[in-house]
């Protein structure tokens, strides 16, 4: 019996000009984007020194050469000048109109900064997998933690050339090239061993409430009651806040990190201790921050006069040294670095203080180890779980997947609810 086997048909070429056989491999006759004349030119695979003998494979090479082409002739039209720094530029550019509701462009533009620095005349279509990894190196040596690197920087890096890539900026294969990089696996040299975040021992929070400003102290506690981010605190405004849909809860919306990507605020519960907290900041405007540095800054000032033991006949009169325009003055609102900087004074001096009562020598540990307030989020969540379990404190943190279901997310805010009806 005779077995007839069906060959698959060979796919044609479908692009500009023609691809033959010259001898027993492929040559591509054509004039491509930028050039004045046809040419014939053979069809060299990458990593080869003679044209192929495979017509599939031919057509694949065509493609790249056609592909490249276009995306130089692409460039003398537009502002891209072909470098690795310009193009970094253009995308920043749109980084900051794109992601103008969140902290994402900041981020991005941070991700970014090794890059001019290491190769700075470098052209964006020789940035390869092996500059990558050189990269990768050099975040290393900064000290960075393995997580940062893996989850924030080096993405970031790649999510560039696919957005140059979609924009036909830079050819197809970098992107592909680059996306061969694998994360920094856990135990290698040198990387820095990653901190666990541990809860905080409500004694520490409170010992250093005394050496805050009455405002830095709020946010303290309003951290340490409902677990929120650093930012979600320093973005505050009397505006964000429903009072009215739950009789003793307060539902406090807010742009998290998600918003650029669903569009919807986060609905945050704020239980009676915070309410407690806050209700003499909501007599503020609508639109005003709750949190002024520049509030906080003068009423260290008044503290500074009420505690002066030097005569007001001796030395600096209250007032006159203090510079009319200063080179820096204070923003209208913290943010997460302005805000963990004012809390590490606050450790610092409770821990001047501390020493002297406790008569320790230079060689004494610190009394109040140093902390951040990202620990006071993790303290809120412990101690939720602690008292109503893992789903309770998911919820109060507010973390969610963003293709959740309503119904879920419902769920979800009807759980944080009930835990700030008891914790926050």
């Amino acid at each position: 019996m005779k077995v007839i086997v069906k060959m698959a048909k060979q796919k044609k070429w479908e692009g500009p000009g023609s691809i033959y056989k010259n001898g027993s491999r492929y040559w591509w006759k054509v004039r491509i984007p930028g050039e004045v004349k046809t040419k014939a030119r053979p069809l060299i695979p990458q990593g080869s020194t003679k044209a192929t003998n495979n017509y599939d494979i031919a057509c694949i090479v065509a493609q790249d050469i056609l592909n490249h082409a276009v995306f130089k002739e692409n460039q003398k039209n537009s502002q891209f000048d072909g470098s690795l720094a310009n193009l970094i530029n253009i995308y920043l550019t749109y980084c900051r109109e794109r992601y103008s509701s969140s902290n994402e462009a900041y981020n991005i533009e941070v991700a970014l900064r090794p890059l001019p620095k290491l190769y700075p005349d470098l052209p964006a279509e020789e940035f390869d997998s092996l500059k990558l990894m050189t990269v990768q190196d050099y975040l290393i040596k900064q000290k960075l933690a393995r997580s940062t690197i893996n989850k924030r920087r080096i993405p970031m890096i790649k999510r560039m050339f696919k957005w140059a890539v979609s924009r036909k900026l830079v050819p197809g294969f970098i992107f592909t090239n680059l996306s061969t990089v694998e994360s920094i696996e856990r135990g290698r040299h040198g990387v820095k061993p990653e901190k666990k975040v541990t809860a905080l021992p409500e004694k520490h929070v409170i010992a250093i409430l005394p050496y805050l400003t009455s405002i830095v102290a709020d946010m303290v506690m309003v951290h340490y009651y409902t677990g929120l981010r650093s930012t979600e605190i320093c973005i505050m405004k009397p505006a964000d806040f429903d009072k009215e849909s739950h009789k003793n809860i307060w539902i406090y919306k807010c742009k998290d990190k998600n918003f650029w990507r669903t569009g919807e605020l986060k609905q945050i519960p704020i239980g009676p201790k915070t309410q407690k907290i806050l209700k003499k900041y909501m007599k503020r405007q609508a639109k005003a921050y709750l949190f002024s540095p520049a509030e906080s800054m003068a009423k260290m000032r008044e503290k500074r006069r009420e505690n002066r033991t030097t005569k007001d006949s001796y030395g600096n009169r209250p007032g006159t040294n203090i510079k009319s325009n200063p080179l820096v003055q204070p923003n209208d609102r913290y943010n997460k670095d302005s805000y963990r900087r004012a809390v590490q004074r606050g450790i610092a001096g409770a821990n001047k203080a501390l020493r002297i009562e406790l008569k320790l020598k230079k060689t004494d540990t610190d009394p109040i180890p140093k902390w951040t307030p990202h620990q006071l989020r993790h303290t809120a969540s412990t101690n939720v779980r602690a008292d109503m379990g893992l789903d309770a404190a998911s919820a109060m943190l507010g973390h969610s997947d963003i293709n959740t279901t309503q119904l879920y997310a419902e769920l979800q805010l009807k759980k944080a609810i009930e835990a700030a009806e008891k914790h926050g």
